[in-house]
C-alpha cells in the first residue's frame, strides 16, 4: 500500500489531485486496536479441514471452511486488492503480484 499511497501523494502535490479517503483506525470510531489485543510477529496458520481445526480444538475457521477451493482463496484475494487499486492504495502492478503469489499458493490444493 505505502507505494501507491506515494504515488498519489505525488500526483497530490504535481497534479492537484487529492489523495484518496483516510482509512487510518480510529478510536472514537472503534476501529483501532489496543496492542494489548494482538500478538505482534506471530503467525498461527490455520487448519485445513473442519476434523483438522476440531481435533486441535481450534476456534477459528479451516481454510475449507472459509475458501472451499483454491479457486475461493484466489479470489478472497483478488477482489480486495482490485478494490485497493480502485481506491488508489495498491498499484496495479502490485495487485497482479500479489494475486500471481495467490496462484502459485499452496493454499488448498
Amino acid at each position: 500500500m505505502s507505494r501507491a499511497l506515494l504515488v498519489a501523494l505525488d500526483r497530490w502535490v504535481t497534479k492537484h489531485r487529492a489523495p484518496p479517503a483516510s482509512q487510518v483506525p480510529r478510536i472514537d470510531e472503534g476501529t483501532l486496536v489496543a496492542p494489548s489485543q494482538y500478538l505482534t510477529g506471530m503467525t498461527v496458520r490455520l487448519k485445513t479441514t473442519l476434523a483438522e481445526r476440531l481435533a486441535a480444538g481450534d476456534p477459528r475457521p479451516s481454510l475449507q471452511e472459509l475458501y472451499v477451493t483454491h479457486e475461493g482463496y484466489v479470489d478472497a484475494i483478488a477482489r480486495p486488492a482490485r478494490d485497493l487499486a480502485q481506491q488508489r492504495f495498491m498499484l496495479q502492478e502490485d495487485v497482479d503480484k500479489t494475486i500471481a503469489e495467490a496462484v502459485a499458493s499452496d493454499v488448498l490444493w
